[in-house]
């Protein structure tokens, strides 16, 4: 072809828009489209009226979106060879419409049903289809979009507005693995159906809108996909009504809307209130592979004698079995434990602000810090009982009192002697504790004093020849000196010892290096002497405890 580049190729088929012509019929027939039938990629167009139209196409044909025009009038969509959707379905007339063919997404599809509203899975006696593959779904408009059909799609589930219902059919639920999230002011719709109490589900659930359900008794099971999300919406049920919320999988749901007419049961992974409007009228139980949390330190939170009485299994309401798990969440502020805890269950601290705990409690299911700080201040006995403790990634545990639990210290979680956590103080362990590679160590150090970990009892474990991060901080009046940083008398050592590896930086004016005598681990600080440039560079980079565990200097 004259005037063509060497090497150019014809470009494949563009996809294009067919409109129906109106009428009935199936969708292979061009007439029907005025003339040139859809091929695969195309959207399609619906416009005018149909009495019947069907898909006759070869099932799984794949198609970029489906479009009501502005004046359209209701059309069911029918046929049961499935197609492949890979973009939108749009309502943009003024009549709700019908699609009870079986759809495929693999992956996210745009559904804006307008003001009017769509279903899908069609209804009356077409109800039922299937919307299936790895795709999501996201409802914009108005307007309500019912789901009659079986839904096993597995991608996300978002409602930014309107609301998604699922019908009034059996076949109308969603996966047990997609993640829910509604939009503020957006709700998820429960249905019922007569005279069946409806079983519904979802992955999990997530954002501030409304789940809603308006049948007498209905079960809304949530958990599956084992995430942990926080949903700050409403759940709720009609007056005389009962939704029941349960909580299956390993995550944790966290509450934090005023729930009304909703029982919750938890047979797996947590639910927590943030507040006791949360937690809504009706009863919570907790099965023995469930725990449950309740917010604290904040208006509206629960109290001391709250957390107690939930611990120890006698907090109105609540129904514990006793091998379940209680959690204790300060995301609204800080919060002091001073009542002890003694019932064979698993502790878990979650959320931001710090929980100070100065009771001796002899609770043995184990502690988890998840997040936020702890301050061990029990002055005799343990903190945090007898069970094996552990702090997780960018969570602290500090005080200047007892543990009796075995600790681990997690990769990339602090533990920070002290009173509180920028005051020097001792802290000691009496059943060992083990400090993993990442894990981070602060202490304070003042003008003859400094922070001390004693362990007394167990073993102290390091990171073998990995590294172990230390924080100095200057509590004011610093000078040179040796400091007792780490006092193991009565424990023993595994993987952990200064030996003679002491490789000094040189920070405003001191140079630090570590030592070991006995089970003493001490931190010798001179003031330093500059070296030439081309010694100092040699030196210059975080320092490393002779376990191998570097160490880096922070001023306060």
């Amino acid at each position: 072809m004259a005037g063509m580049c060497a090497g150019w190729v014809a470009p494949s088929a563009i996809a294009s828009s067919r409109t129906w012509a109106g009428g009935s019929g199936n969708w292979t027939l061009a007439g029907n489209w005025g003339g040139t039938a859809p091929v695969a990629g195309d959207e399609l167009i619906f416009s005018g009226s149909s009495v019947t139209n069907t898909n006759n196409f070869t099932a799984g044909t794949a198609f970029s979106g489906i479009t009501f025009a502005s004046g359209a009038s209701a059309f069911t969509l029918s046929g049961t060879n499935s197609i492949t959707l890979s973009g939108y379905i749009t309502n943009s007339s003024s009549t709700a419409q019908t699609i009870s063919i079986p759809l495929s997404i693999a992956s996210e599809i745009i559904v804006d049903t307008g003001a009017t509203g769509i279903t899908l899975g069609g209804s009356g006696a077409s109800a039922g289809g299937v919307i299936s593959g790895a795709g999501g779904l996201t409802k914009n408009g108005t307007g309500t979009l019912t789901l009659n059909a079986k839904n096993t799609y597995t991608g996300a589930t978002t409602i930014n507005s309107g609301t998604l219902a699922m019908g009034n059919t059996s076949e109308g639920n969603l996966s047990s693995t997609t993640a829910v999230t509604i939009a503020s002011g957006a709700t998820l719709a429960l249905g019922a159906y007569s005279p069946i109490s409806p079983t519904r589900q979802a992955g999990s659930i997530a954002g501030a809108g409304n789940i809603t359900s308006t049948a007498n008794a209905s079960t809304f099971t949530v958990g599956g996909d084992n995430t942990s999300t926080l949903f700050s919406g409403k759940l709720s049920a009609g007056v005389g009504q009962q939704l029941t919320l349960t909580k299956v999988g390993t995550g944790v749901l966290t509450l934090s809307g005023a729930n009304t007419n909703m029982a919750t049961q938890i047979t797996g992974g947590m639910v927590v209130f943030q507040n006791t409007s949360a937690q809504s009228n009706k009863t919570v139980t907790v099965a023995a592979a469930g725990s449950v949390g309740l917010g604290v330190g904040g208006s509206g939170s629960y109290t001391e004698a709250n957390v107690v009485s939930l611990f120890n299994s006698s907090l109105a309401s609540f129904t514990l079995d006793a091998a379940s798990g209680v959690g204790i969440d300060t995301t609204a502020g800080n919060f002091t434990l001073a009542t002890a805890l003694t019932a064979a269950r698993k502790l878990t601290k979650l959320g931001a602000n710090t929980l100070t705990i100065s009771s001796s409690n002899t609770y043995s299911g184990g502690t988890l810090i998840s997040a936020g700080a702890v301050l061990a201040n029990t002055s005799s006995g343990s903190a945090l009982g007898s069970g094996a403790a552990t702090v997780a990634s960018g969570a602290t545990l500090g005080g200047s009192g007892r543990i009796g639990a075995a600790t681990t210290i997690s990769n990339g979680a602090t533990l920070s002697a002290g009173g509180t956590l920028s005051s020097i103080g001792t802290l000691t362990f009496t059943s060992g504790i083990t400090f993993a590679t990442g894990s981070i160590l602060d202490f304070q150090l003042g003008a003859a004093s400094s922070d001390k970990l004693v362990v007394s009892g167990g073993t102290l474990t390091g990171a073998g020849d990995d590294t172990i991060t230390v924080n100095l901080t200057d509590a004011g009046d610093f000078a040179a000196g040796t400091y007792t940083l780490i006092d193991a008398t009565g424990a023993t050592f595994s993987n952990f010892d200064a030996s003679t590896f002491e490789i000094g930086e040189t920070i405003d004016g001191y140079t630090f290096t570590f030592s070991r005598s006995g089970n003493l681990i001490q931190l010798i600080a001179t003031t330093a002497v500059v070296p030439e440039p081309s010694i100092y560079a040699a030196f210059a980079g975080v320092v490393t405890l002779a376990l191998a565990a570097g160490y880096r200097r922070r001023r306060g």
